[in-house]
């Protein structure tokens, strides 16, 4: 019996060399690929504006309802970013009470679950909690993670919506005319009050409705008008229309100047830079790498040398490089080329210059 046995292992011994000697005759096709990295990452939408004459604005409401209250009357003066009224957004304020509430209770009993996690830890070590039923513990404390995770979300989502119940003023000035009473019923559509600018110059762009969704008032920006050597001056966003242009497909954004420029006349082109988001640690890919980017997003993974097909969410902004959400981890080598290789080949991934 033990000689046979000692074939078989001789057979299997020179099968696995002859495997070994093949790979290294025979050369894998190359496969270009960029290697996922975090790194700190700012999400900057560039635009090109022009200085804004002094002219009259109309300001609407961001969303229907009835108004609670008017800050402002005509003749009034008013500065960027002002509240000069709010609607009843009593409903709104319900909604967050309740995920607020519902992140609280999420919150105990995450809290019981980590204490339930370090006793079944405690009890592990000493034989009386099977492995089986320290698993249980962990899963619970990963489960209730999430779950409080995706609450935070929601409370944060609610909160933000509290915004759109207020009127704000997009520019300094005056008020020129108000139309309408504390107690009315508006929609989107009725003029709340009519503004003329005043002073110190704004910059106006139009910015696609794919990406004006994540602007906001106040954020900051870097503003370059032209003929002035390349001179950069900080403002920041002091309005975003409600409305998209069906025309243009996008929205109007205004910003001003934390300190104007002199000479800076109307119809004056401007380098916009608004700064939308940083992170600290975020994973990014080229653009290029995502297959299917509008459909079922994917990129092509090398593991073990062969290439893998695999789903992922990104950020879509208008960038050589997007960040991605789910589906790759620090160290994954993605192809530059999501179409370059089929599913399941055997490779040589090639890390591509410049990577970062």
């Amino acid at each position: 019996m033990g000689r046979p046995l000692l074939w078989i292992a001789v057979a299997l011994a020179a099968a696995g060399a002859a495997v070994v000697a093949y790979r290294a005759l025979v050369r894998l096709p190359e496969l270009p690929v960029v290697v996922v990295k975090a790194q700190a990452i700012e999400r900057i939408l560039a635009a090109v504006g022009r200085v804004r004459s002094d002219e009259r604005v109309s300001v609407y409401a961001r969303t229907p309802g009835q108004i609670i209250s008017l800050a402002k009357d005509e003749g009034e003066p008013v500065v960027a970013g002002e509240v000069l009224g709010q609607i009843d957004a009593g409903q709104a304020r319900a909604v967050l009470a309740q995920r607020k509430a519902a992140v609280a209770g999420r919150q105990r009993q995450l809290d019981q679950s980590r204490r339930d996690l370090a006793r079944s830890q405690a009890l592990l070590k000493k034989g009386f909690v099977t492995r089986a039923g320290f698993e249980a513990a962990r899963l619970a404390v990963e489960r209730d993670t999430e779950q409080l995770s995706e609450l935070l979300s929601a409370v944060g989502e609610a909160q933000s919506r509290l915004e759109d119940f207020l009127i704000r003023s997009p520019m300094k000035g005056s008020i020129l005319r108000r139309p309408v009473d504390p107690g009315q019923v508006v929609d989107v559509r009725t003029v709340i009050f009519d503004l003329a600018s005043g002073g110190a110059p704004e910059v106006e762009t139009d910015v696609d409705e794919t990406v004006a969704g994540d602007l906001r008032i106040g954020m900051t920006a870097r503003l370059s008008p032209v003929g002035m050597n390349g001179a950069v001056f900080k403002g920041r966003v002091t309005f975003v229309a409600p409305r998209i242009d069906p025309t243009t497909g996008g929205r109007t954004v205004r910003l001003s100047f934390d300190a104007a420029p002199k000479d800076t006349p109307p119809g004056l082109s401007v380098d916009v830079n608004i700064d939308v988001e940083k992170r600290d640690r975020a994973l990014t890919v080229p653009r290029g790498a995502i297959g299917d980017p509008n459909g079922a997003p994917f990129v092509l993974i090398v593991q073990a040398s062969k290439t893998v097909k695999r789903p992922i969410a990104f950020v879509d902004w208008p960038a050589e490089r997007v960040i991605v959400t789910s589906g790759a981890q620090e160290g994954d080598q993605v192809a530059l080329d999501p179409l370059s290789s089929p599913e399941g080949k055997e490779v040589s991934p090639v890390v591509a210059p410049g990577s970062p």
